[in-house]
């Protein structure tokens, strides 16, 4: 039986975002306490932070790297039917910030902006779930029970 805890959802799924790799994030695994460690956070915030969750209870949520971000990128452009908007947003992969070239041009076109936030949240639940799996963890949250097919 998983070990079920309550967490401030929005914060636990911002965990699963594909972020800086220089920001962690952890969860108190029978508390719910989540502690985000900001690359902005000064030394004495870090050492704070560094210091609590190596308490017992504590684990680190592995952050979704950029090269799986791009993953997920380049299958949404692979199922784009208009060719002409496919091949836009294949340009995009060639330039020098290419996640950064590909929002402005999803920015462009509402209709494709809203199949990638549908498929970007089908990744961010997969990690999430997975990590719940892992850690045999359920959230305490009807948000957590939609993810979990």
């Amino acid at each position: 039986m998983s070990n079920k805890i309550t967490v401030n959802w929005d914060d636990f799924e911002a965990a699963f975002v594909v972020g800086s790799p220089d920001a962690h994030y952890f969860l108190h695994a029978q508390t719910g306490e989540l502690i985000y460690l900001s690359p902005m956070d000064d030394e004495s915030a870090r050492d704070r932070i560094l210091k609590k969750v190596e308490e017992p209870g504590w684990l680190e949520i592995p952050r979704a790297s950029t090269p799986e971000g791009m993953v997920e990128v380049e299958a949404f452009i692979a199922g784009e039917s208009d060719e002409s908007y496919k091949a836009e947003l294949t340009a995009c992969l060639s330039e020098q910030i290419p996640f950064r070239a590909f929002m402005m041009v999803l920015a462009t076109n509402p209709s494709a902006r809203s199949r990638w936030n549908e498929l970007r949240e089908e990744g961010i639940q997969k990690r999430l779930q997975g990590f719940c799996r892992t850690h045999d963890l359920a959230i305490d949250d009807e948000r957590f029970y939609k993810g979990s097919g």
